[in-house]
Formats: C-alpha cells, sequence, structure tokens
C-alpha cells in the first residue's frame, strides 16, 4: 500500500513539472465551424438554422486573457459586426464567398492564432411549382386559376408550401394577351400566347420583390384562340442558322424579315439577315446573321401582322456530332469550272438530319471539320483530286468523289472518334455556263454608273416612267464559279447588253437607257464575254405621278402624333412619304438652304386658330419630314391641331395628305420613365471618306406618361461618373448570342460614340461592323445602379469596296514551315498570284500585311484566309492608319 502511494504521488509530481500548452493541446483556441452557408436577405422557405440571412461566429476554448479582431476577405459578400466575448456577426450581402478571419491572441502566453471560417452566400433558396394549369388553347373571356406550391432544395413540399400568398407573386409577359391577379387567377383578353409566371419574394423585408431578383420562378405559357387568324404553327431547324417556320395562313404577300424576331434566353436577339418563301406560301425561311447557340432555346416571334393566334414559337438546336455528308461546289450543281483549280466543299449533318455546318468557313470549327476530310477520285482520268481541290482539264466531265470523315471530335466534355464516308459527283463545264443570273432578282436601274457603287436588288421588274429623271442604266449581276458576285458596272466585268428587237432599243450595250420619251418595249439579251447568259424585258411605262402623301412616326405609318410642351422639350417631326401610281418613292426637293423642301409645304386646317408652327425639310432617301415647334401650346389632356401637307412639283404633279398634332402637357407627379435617343441615323454606314465617318450623338430623355418631360444631359461614360444620381452609359457589341462591352476612350466618351477613331497606339480603328447596343444606367448611392434606358442600332462597313482577282493557283516561291512569319515572301506569293483593288485602283504590295493567324502553310502550299490593308489618312490634321481586313481563302501550291 505505501508503495502505491508513493507511485501516484510521483506521478502527480512529474504531470505538475510539464509545460501548460501540452495539458491544453486538446482545448487550443479554433472557430466555432469552418464552413457556413446563409442566405441573402434571410430565407423565407428554409426553417431553423437557414432561416436567417446571418450567422454568429465564434472562438472556442477561450482563455482568462485575450484579444481578438475580425474581418473579412470580400467585403462585398458579407459585412462582419464584433460582438463581446470573442463573437462576430456575419451578415450576407450577395451572392459569393469569403474567408472571415479571428485573429485571436493569447495574452498569457502571447501566442497568436490566425482562424478562418470559409463563408458561401447563396440566394434564398426555394423552388416553386404551378397547379391547375391546363396545356390547352382557352377563349377569349375565360378564365384560369392557377396556384402555387414552394418546395426545398431536396424537392420536399415545405410545411406552409401552400401557403404562399405572402411569398409569391404572379406577372403575365402580355396583358393584352391574358390578365393575372394576385391569386394567380388568369383572364384570357385576347388572341395570342402570354407566359405566366410565378416568382418568390421576401415576406418580411421586400427585399427580393422584384423579378429580377427573385430566388425561385416557374412559367406556363397560356395560348387563346383567336380561331380567324392564325399565325406559327410549327417552326423546324433546318441548319445551324436557318429555321422554317410554317404558318397557318397564307401571309405570302405582306410578310418580310422584319415582321419576326428570333431572341434566346436572356433577351439576345439574332439579327435576321435574310428570308424565303416555301412554293406554298405558307412557309417562310429565316436566315440569321450568326449562328445559334448550341442548346438554347429560342423563340421565334411574328410580329406587326393581323395575326392573333400563334404569335411566338419555340425551338432549340442540338448539334451533336456529324453523322453524314454531302459533297458539294461553289457552283449550283456541282460543277466545276474545267481548266481550273476548285476548291471541293461539304454540307455536315448530324443524326437528325440538320445541317451543321458552321456558317463562316474562315472559322475555327469549319476548318477542323475540314482537317477530318480526305477526298479522292474513284478512278483516274483527265482530272485529278488533290488535298481538298480538284482540276478537271475539260469540259462536259463526270467525276465521281469519294469523301471519308474520320476525325476525333471534343463534345459534351469528351472526345468522340466519328467515322463515315460519302461518294457523289462533279460536273466539270465551262466559265460561262458556271454564272448564276436572274433575269428579275439581277438586274435593277441605277441613275449614274460609277463602278464603286453598291446596289440593292429588290426583284422588281424593270418598268422605267417616261418622266423619271438621271441618266439611268440598267445594271446586271451574276454570280461566278466561286459565289462571288460580278457587277457590269465595272467595266472589266465582260457582262453587255444587246436589244432584241429593232422597234425599240431602248438600252445601248453598257446598259444605259438611250431612248426614254416613248413608251415601249425592248427584249434585251444579257451576254458575258459574248455568250448568252439570259434576257430580261424593258418597259417604258405611263410617267409617275404623285398619287398619296402618308406620315410615318417611329417607321410605322400614322396619322397623328402626340408631343409635349414641357420644359422646352416641345420639338416633334414626322416622315412624310410621297407615293406614285406604281407604289414607287417620289423626291421630296430641297432648296438647298438648311434642307428647307422646295415642293412640300404644311397648312393649317382651322383657319384662326394658332398652333405650333411647322417646317418642311427634305431628306436624304427621297422623303421629306415636317418639325412642329411645340411648345406653349398644350394642356393637360391634350389640344388638337390639324394640318393639310401638300406636295407640288413640276414634274411628277400634286397630293395632299392630313395630318393631326396632339400636344399635351405632362402631369408632374406622374412616374418618371427614360428614353434615350441616337441623334442621328441608326442604321450607320462607314464610307471611305474620313469626312464622312459617322458620329453619334447621344441625348437622354426624362418621360411622363410617355410624354418627353425634360432632357437629362449630360450622359457620361462609365469612368467619369462621380456624383450620385448621375447618368452614364455603357456600349456593347450583340455577336454570336453574346454581349462584348466597347471600353476604347477613343471610342466612348461624353455624349458621343465615334464609329471610327484614333486609338492610343495612334492607330486609326473602327468599330466592327454588326448590331450594337447602348444602355444608360443611374448612378446610385448604394446598391447596384439602375439600367434606365436602351437603343440599338445597327453599323455597317461600306469602307473596304475591296475586289480580289486570282492571276495564278501556283506560285514559283518556296513554302515552308516558316513561310508565314516571312513578310516578305508572303507579299511576293500574293503579288504573283492576286491582284488586289479597291475600286478600280490596284492596291500595292506593300500596302498589304499578314496575320500570321490567317495564313495557313503545308508541305504542298500556302492557305491565304485573309490580309490587311493599311492606308493612310489625315484625321483632324494628324497622320494615322486605318486597318481593313479583307477576305482571300484561296488555296495556293507551290510549283
Amino acid at each position: 500500500m505505501k508503495k502505491l502511494t508513493a507511485m501516484l504521488f510521483i506521478l502527480v509530481l512529474v504531470a505538475g513539472l510539464l509545460p501548460e500548452r501540452t495539458v491544453r493541446a486538446a482545448e487550443l483556441p479554433k472557430m466555432s465551424v469552418s464552413t457556413r452557408t446563409i442566405y441573402v436577405g434571410g430565407s423565407t422557405v428554409q426553417s431553423g438554422k437557414y432561416a436567417s440571412g446571418s450567422y454568429t461566429l465564434k472562438v472556442k476554448n477561450k482563455v482568462s486573457k485575450y484579444s481578438c479582431s475580425w474581418s473579412t476577405d470580400n467585403k462585398s459578400v458579407v459585412s462582419v459586426t464584433k460582438k463581446p466575448g470573442a463573437k462576430a456577426v456575419v451578415t450576407a450581402i450577395k451572392p459569393g464567398t469569403a474567408n472571415v478571419t479571428a485573429n485571436y491572441v493569447d495574452k498569457k502566453t502571447n501566442t497568436r492564432y490566425t482562424l478562418i471560417c470559409k463563408v458561401t452566400v447563396c440566394k434564398n433558396c426555394a423552388a416553386v411549382n404551378i397547379y391547375g394549369y391546363d396545356t390547352a388553347p382557352v377563349e377569349i373571356g375565360s378564365t384560369m386559376n392557377l396556384s402555387a406550391k414552394m418546395f426545398d432544395k431536396s424537392g420536399a413540399e415545405l410545411e406552409y408550401g401552400e401557403d404562399v400568398t405572402d411569398i409569391v407573386k404572379w406577372m403575365s409577359s402580355d396583358e393584352s394577351v391574358a390578365t393575372v391577379n394576385a391569386d394567380g387567377k388568369v383572364t384570357a383578353v385576347g388572341g395570342g400566347k402570354a407566359d405566366i409566371t410565378c416568382y418568390t419574394v421576401q415576406s418580411s423585408s421586400g427585399t427580393y420583390s422584384s423579378y429580377t431578383y427573385a430566388t425561385a420562378k416557374k412559367t406556363v405559357t397560356v395560348q387563346v384562340e383567336d380561331p380567324d387568324i392564325v399565325g406559327i404553327t410549327n417552326v423546324k431547324i433546318k441548319s445551324v442558322n436557318t429555321v422554317e417556320v410554317a404558318l397557318g395562313t397564307d401571309f405570302s404577300e405582306t410578310l418580310s424579315k422584319d415582321n419576326f424576331s428570333i431572341t434566346g434566353i436572356g433577351g439576345i436577339t439574332e439579327r435576321i439577315a435574310s428570308i424565303g418563301y416555301g412554293e406554298n406560301k405558307k412557309t417562310v425561311f429565316l436566315t440569321t446573321e450568326n449562328e445559334f447557340s448550341d442548346g438554347t432555346a429560342y423563340t421565334v416571334v411574328l410580329k406587326n401582322t393581323s395575326a392573333t393566334v400563334g404569335l411566338m414559337s419555340s425551338f432549340t438546336l442540338t448539334r451533336g456530332l456529324p453523322a453524314s455528308m454531302e459533297i458539294v461546289t461553289p457552283v449550283v450543281g456541282n460543277k466545276v469550272i474545267a481548266g481550273t483549280m476548285t476548291e471541293l466543299k461539304f454540307r455536315l449533318y448530324n443524326a437528325q438530319g440538320i445541317d451543321i455546318t458552321p456558317s463562316r468557313e474562315d472559322s475555327t470549327d469549319y476548318i477542323n471539320y475540314k482537317r477530318c476530310i480526305t477526298f479522292s477520285e474513284v478512278k483516274n482520268g483527265s482530272w485529278f483530286v488533290n488535298d481538298g481541290s480538284i482540276f478537271v482539264y475539260e469540259e462536259n466531265q463526270s467525276v465521281g468523289i469519294k469523301a471519308v470523315f474520320d476525325g476525333s471530335l471534343y463534345y459534351n466534355g469528351s472526345y468522340t472518334p466519328v467515322k463515315f464516308e460519302k461518294s457523289g459527283y462533279v460536273y466539270s463545264v465551262s466559265e460561262a455556263s458556271t454564272l448564276v443570273f436572274n433575269g428579275i432578282a439581277d438586274m435593277t436601274v441605277t441613275v449614274g454608273n460609277t463602278s464603286s457603287e453598291k446596289l440593292t436588288f429588290d426583284g422588281r421588274a424593270i418598268n422605267i416612267p417616261i418622266n423619271d429623271e438621271g441618266d439611268l442604266y440598267i445594271v446586271a449581276r451574276v454570280k461566278d464559279a466561286n459565289g462571288k458576285y460580278i457587277y457590269s458596272n465595272d467595266s472589266s466585268s465582260g457582262i453587255s447588253f444587246e436589244p432584241n428587237t429593232t422597234n425599240a432599243c431602248f438600252v445601248d450595250s453598257t446598259g444605259r437607257i438611250v431612248d426614254k420619251f416613248r413608251k415601249g418595249s425592248d427584249q434585251i439579251k444579257v451576254k458575258y464575254k459574248n455568250t448568252l447568259i439570259g434576257a430580261v424585258t424593258v418597259n417604258i411605262i405611263e410617267s409617275r405621278t404623285a398619287k398619296t402623301v402618308i406620315f410615318e412616326t417611329d417607321g410605322k405609318t400614322a396619322d397623328s402624333l402626340v408631343a409635349s410642351d414641357s420644359f422646352g422639350i416641345g420639338t416633334a417631326d414626322v416622315t412624310v412619304k410621297v407615293i406614285d401610281q406604281y407604289n414607287g418613292l417620289l423626291p421630296v426637293r430641297s432648296t438647298g438652304t438648311m434642307n428647307f423642301a422646295s415642293n412640300l409645304r404644311i397648312e393649317p386646317v382651322t383657319t384662326g386658330s394658332y398652333g405650333p408652327t411647322g417646317t418642311a425639310y427634305s431628306n436624304s432617301d427621297y422623303s421629306g419630314r415636317v418639325e412642329f415647334e411645340a411648345y406653349g401650346h398644350g394642356s393637360t389632356t391634350g389640344t388638337a391641331y390639324r394640318y393639310k401637307v401638300i406636295y407640288d412639283d413640276t414634274v411628277y404633279g400634286k397630293a395632299e395628305g392630313y395630318f393631326t398634332l396632339v400636344v399635351k402637357t405632362p402631369v408632374s407627379s406622374a412616374a418618371s420613365t427614360y428614353q434615350v435617343r441616337v441623334l442621328g441615323n441608326t442604321d450607320l454606314t462607314v464610307n471611305e471618306s474620313t469626312a464622312e465617318f459617322p458620329v453619334l450623338q447621344i441625348k437622354l430623355y426624362e418621360l411622363k406618361g410617355g410624354l418627353k418631360y425634360s432632357l437629362l444631359s449630360p450622359v457620361y461614360t462609365v469612368n467619369n461618373v462621380t456624383d450620385t444620381g448621375s447618368y452614364y452609359y455603357r456600349l456593347y457589341l450583340e455577336k454570336s448570342g453574346s454581349s462584348t462591352e466597347i471600353r476604347d476612350a477613343g471610342c466612348v466618351q461624353n455624349d458621343r460614340i465615334n464609329t471610327v477613331y484614333v486609338n492610343s497606339q495612334n492607330k486609326l480603328v473602327k468599330l466592327d461592323a454588326g448590331a450594337y447596343k447602348l444602355t444608360v444606367y443611374c448612378k446610385m448611392a448604394t446598391g447596384t445602379d439602375r439600367p434606365v434606358a436602351n437603343v440599338a442600332f445597327v453599323l455597317t462597313d461600306k469602307a473596304s469596296g475591296y475586289t480580289v482577282e486570282q492571276k495564278s493557283t501556283t506560285t514559283s516561291q518556296t513554302v515552308s514551315s516558316s513561310t508565314a512569319a516571312d513578310q516578305s515572301l508572303l507579299r511576293a506569293i500574293f503579288d504573283e498570284c492576286f491582284v488586289l483593288r479597291r475600286g478600280t485602283e490596284t492596291v500595292p504590295v506593300t500596302d498589304i500585311s499578314f496575320d500570321d493567324r490567317e495564313v495557313t502553310v503545308d508541305q504542298n502550299g500556302i492557305f491565304f484566309n485573309s490580309v490587311t490593308v493599311v492606308t493612310n489618312v489625315t484625321v483632324n490634321g494628324r497622320q494615322s492608319s486605318i486597318e481593313t481586313r479583307i477576305e482571300v481563302r484561296k488555296y495556293i501550291r507551290s510549283r
């Protein structure tokens, strides 16, 4: 017993001699939790620990004497408030992650600890579903009672899932079709489709009371019948940028591409480049400038028509992998020109038969597909096929071609081997027989005959009234074997005209109208290098006479206009168009002084009533406009003034139209909205002359009840905004389904956008051609800046005017892997094989440069995808250079 007591005493003594931190090793200071998830504003659809928008962190295992400070590495995500007892309250601000750090000091041992908790901030997390919905179309006047239920992340219905009156809101995308009240009751009011959306809100604080910040959403589509006028019945995807739209009735006489829009998720609108019409008159084909994004849902909308049913329909492009192929050449009918090297092309289709060939042959996807294809001839003959090109020595040859697709393609996160083959035929013909010519669509009349003129072909008949003014020419175009147009007003085109009858002879060999002062018809032969390629009839018809005066506002026909007289924002204008008996536009002529109209005037209808003064002007597109100064003539309810617009021309005669101007005074207590305007033509064109480089002036208006109330100026760029309440804008290029912000200070300036400008490298550069969107924001004292208005415009670049003519398909220069980096050698090869012209002038090869990313070299030759021309110009007295990229897309072989 004595021995045991002695042993215990020794153990206690030894333990007392050990350092203190050894005893407390299991009790070091630590954070209460190492990770934490909280929700912005708290959660109305969660319970317990997830219900709050904040969380209290604390340091555990504290000593009696300590100090503790707290911090976060991301103040925009969470805020941290220190509390007594080594505690801190972490509050969610916006979704994201942040490391919250406690700097804890043990003052007994002077030991410092850095304790970290990773905090993840989420939106109010929930799911909502709609019940009581029937997909069948409903009649006007009918109702539908919808209800909603709430669910947690796991899909379980919340304990108060059906009691959602204070937690969700309802909205309709189109209240002219269907309305919905706070209880989910839907009422059908007009034909068409409307999306009914239920979305979550914060019942306590109202933090997420708007749809934009909703944490859970659900949408159903209600279709209201109007059986008399049917619109879209179906949409099929045909290719990566073409859809087939089936219509329930024949709109072929009235529809154009402007009657449709194609919009993807996020509101990105794909610009429609062209429209085609099916043979049954109930089908149209819409082709967009850019390709549809893979897996993205798009909606086709039919607008500005009398249709009330089927105004929209959706489709989704699922590209998948290539499953089949078609061999094609640049000429319709798989033709090639005998004696000329012709590049073989292809079309690829997925398993569903959708054409998934990239729309641009210089795109990365197209080039990668091309590398997977090997072409070969089926049998030997007076031709050879090599490396994707074919050369046939003689005409009237039929060549069997075999194409093998063999490659490993990346799709859905992995590489998949793809292999298949296709056989087909190409046919050799003479050059003249490859030209594509349509006697109506490829003929037009122009005043003057400059070789640089770009023509617009609208398919109208060649009917020339006796009193048409100016030096008139018939101009034809043909499409050559490479898909390029040749124009007859180019002296080297090889196109000529020959009268087929002797009783009229209205057209000479150049296409000039030589006798337009007597009526009659003339059958005109169109020749290419003295080979007949087509014919067209030219009719000299009755004189054009003024028939109708019409008015347009915002591009739409209208016979009245509402203007505001408040705060000096009293100006209003209406476009005036004078139409002849052939539905053609007659010219509104200018006096030459301030563009005052010489053959257009305006008179008040009611004599003795003093109203706004109207002044007539001429526009550059033959139309006119009348501008009113409405200040001081309005009333709250509106005062109407009636005018007569008189067109009186010495050549085209006289016509009249009537127009009503309603002048209102805005109610100051009305809610404000905003409108941004880009002063100038929003369909902009960059031309060759530096004097014509367009500049856009930006104006922002405040509206009350839809009336102009005041001009909010200036509008700054985002970098210049410092004061609360200031308005600033940002400029975006809309391309390939996405928006890219333009930030170059040389372009984006206060109150203006320069489409051509000197950049920071002292180079003259241009905005890319395409669709743009300008959005104006209001600078807020706290929180996210508020977008208040936006406007879209299109920029077209016609400053190039370049043509590339190929002289040879082979080069005497030695080509190696280093050729792509040798500018001198590239210039020598290009000069040997091509002629580059700007208009009728040859561009010196010294003005041409090559980007190695646009030049591909292999063991047999070189592929020129594009070249860059550098032109020196003077802007604001300073010498600058402007770069223009020219597509070539030609392969040159080494001899």
